[in-house]
């Protein structure tokens, strides 16, 4: 089991005049890890400028005055999207991190940023073609007007947590 610890959600300013935010799930796991879930419901086509700042905002808040930077912990923000954001791809879960350009690879330099767009407007698998743990929760996100908590598809009974959100939900 892993654990999860749920940290304040409020991103405040630095400052009177600074911008602040509200992020929809920030937490930190056992191995120190950070993590920012977003839920973006209306189309926003700068998103990704947020999503970067919400990353940075994360990273930022690790460190108080006078600790290290080597303390900073691997930040993971995923970002679950019910619009068609990256125009150019038809994969519903786009990864990003920092490579190194000249050889195109991820040489652990930088490997504390990671930054997930899931696109729910373009997961299409039928129930029949379910198989990883992002197919059931994209298909519980997109499908859960329909599901039923007496009633839950085999794909996705094999996973404890979505019988448990669907119960929630129809409840």
């Amino acid at each position: 089991m892993v654990e999860v610890e749920l940290k304040n959600p409020y991103n405040l300013a630095d400052y009177r005049a600074g911008k602040i935010s509200i992020l929809d799930i920030k937490a930190t796991c056992e191995n120190g890890q950070w993590f920012n879930v977003e839920m973006q419901i209306g189309e926003d086509h700068n998103f990704d400028k947020r999503a970067i700042y919400y990353w940075a905002k994360l990273v930022t808040d690790q460190l108080s005055e006078g600790q290290m930077y080597k303390e900073l912990k691997k930040t993971i923000s995923i970002n679950i999207l019910d619009f068609n954001f990256i125009r150019d791809r038809n994969e519903v879960h786009n990864c990003y991190k920092i490579i190194n350009t000249a050889t195109g690879k991820a040489d652990k330099l930088h490997d504390i940023f990671e930054l997930h767009y899931v696109e729910l407007r373009k997961f299409t698998k039928q129930q029949n073609q379910v198989t990883t743990a992002l197919d059931r929760w994209s298909t519980f996100l997109t499908k859960v007007h329909n599901l039923d908590k007496n009633h839950v598809p085999e794909e996705l009974a094999v996973d404890p947590a979505i019988v448990k959100a669907i119960t929630a939900v129809d409840i």
